[in-house]
């Protein structure tokens, strides 16, 4: 795990300022890892502060005991990818992420999924807030990274026509509402989709709603370390780092996460370097999770 020069580190008390929650110190950088590298890793275990794991919603009710249980008996703070609507409308319809079926999938018949199953996303969330309450506890924070991908329920590829930017709003809130209500002590992020412009960001997070959220995270392992940009370099209307962090005043949670396609390591070098490093947490970027940081 590289070193961090104290000066270094101090540059992240600049940020998150608006952040309501109590998940991370904001006076250093942060380090995750990945609960199946981890667990059997005393070391590592000694040196992370956080702990990603199993994708929320797999289930219908909540089964991450162990999961939770191994933060809770560490001291690590539980940052967890909450996945619910698509795992659900897998499981009850057969709907696929968009690049693994191209005829029965979640940007055809995802937001007529929603439409028809409200009660029901909301009702496993419900389930799966209530089990990291009784497991954490109602003071001790657990971040849940919501719903990558959330902005294809309103393409207009979608069969009877996608959620309006609104609905897809009020849908968040209402999941938002419903974790909380089960679960005091979570704290929220919003996923960043980098592919889409400034333009775009600026209208999906004023609809979706920032107040609710502490964080913005990447997620997909696409997320570079050695760039101003987020992911895509190729258009300057695509938001840079730091360009996130001034418009919507969050500390960003970085990962190498799983790769497109959900292929690759979770591991990508150019997050261990130190000017990578320094350069992320001038642009507000508090952590990175990745199977070996």
């Amino acid at each position: 795990m590289p070193k961090l020069k104290s000066s270094l580190l101090l540059l992240a008390t600049a940020f998150g300022s608006a952040q309501a929650s109590d998940a991370f110190s904001q006076c250093r950088f942060h380090f995750g890892s990945d609960q199946a590298y981890v667990k059997n890793n005393s070391a590592l275990m000694q040196q992370v502060d956080y702990i990603t794991g199993p994708w929320t919603g797999q289930s219908n009710t909540f089964d991450l005991g162990d999961y939770y249980n191994l933060c809770k008996t560490n001291n690590k703070v539980p940052v967890n990818q909450a996945y619910v609507i698509a795992f659900t409308a897998r499981r009850d319809q057969g709907l696929q992420d968009c690049n693994v079926s191209s005829t029965n999938n979640l940007c055809t018949d995802g937001a007529n999924y929603i439409r028809q199953n409200r009660d029901r996303i909301l009702g496993i969330y419900a389930s799966y807030a209530a089990g990291v309450n009784q497991i954490m506890g109602s003071s001790t924070p657990s971040v849940w990274l919501m719903e990558p991908d959330f902005s294809q329920y309103t393409l207009s590829t979608q069969n009877g026509g996608g959620l309006t930017f609104a609905e897809a709003g009020k849908l968040m809130t209402d999941i938002v509402s419903t974790i909380r209500t089960n679960c005091p002590g979570a704290a929220f992020s919003m996923d960043i989709s980098p592919w889409y412009d400034t333009t775009w960001q600026k209208t999906w997070f004023a609809a979706i709603g920032m107040d609710k959220f502490d964080y913005i995270n990447t997620s997909g392992g696409g997320s570079r370390a050695d760039q101003t940009f987020i992911a895509d370099s190729w258009s300057s209307a695509l938001p840079t780092w730091k360009w996130v962090y001034q418009t919507f005043k969050k500390p960003l949670l970085a990962d190498a996460g799983y790769g497109a396609g959900g292929a690759g390591t979770g591991y990508d070098s150019r997050w261990d370097d130190q000017t990578n490093l320094t350069n992320r947490i001038n642009d507000g970027v508090i952590g990175i999770a990745q199977v070996n940081p």
